[in-house]
């Protein structure tokens, strides 16, 4: 054979052994991550910038909204939406948004996320007041 050939196949020898040695020799590192709930993550990386307390009113088929006031600023209302990562509480239970029949007229906190002024509210959580 040639002696190409046996340079070619003792190099080859040589990186595996390297190469088998290297991967011996790493340390495995443990990566500990967290399991975060899509709630957990929405959270912290776009905290509320809608935090009030008002009344919840029904718009009828439009659903719900919240009629607030602000210092010189009277009788403010916001459409509020409500999705799968929304959180509702009353007497420290939480309980899915969707299956509550609010009152008209219920006293509430709101936590949630407006991106326009004036603009709907997505409800991040929402507690009753008493």
């Amino acid at each position: 054979m040639n002696k190409y050939f046996w340079i070619l196949i003792i190099l080859i020898l040589l990186v595996s052994v390297v190469l088998i040695f290297i991967g011996f020799s790493t340390k495995v590192v443990e990566n500990n991550i967290p399991e975060v709930s899509l709630t957990d993550i929405s959270s912290n990386l776009n905290p509320p910038n809608f935090i009030k307390t008002g009344n919840i009113v029904s718009t009828g088929a439009n659903g719900w909204k919240l009629a607030y006031e602000e210092p010189g600023k009277p009788a403010l209302t916001a459409l509020l939406v409500f999705n799968f990562s929304s959180k509702c509480m009353e007497d420290k239970i939480v309980f899915d948004c969707s299956l509550k029949k609010f009152e008209n007229g219920t006293r509430v906190a709101i936590n949630g996320y407006q991106e326009s002024e004036g603009g709907v509210v997505n409800i991040y959580n929402l507690t009753i007041k008493k």
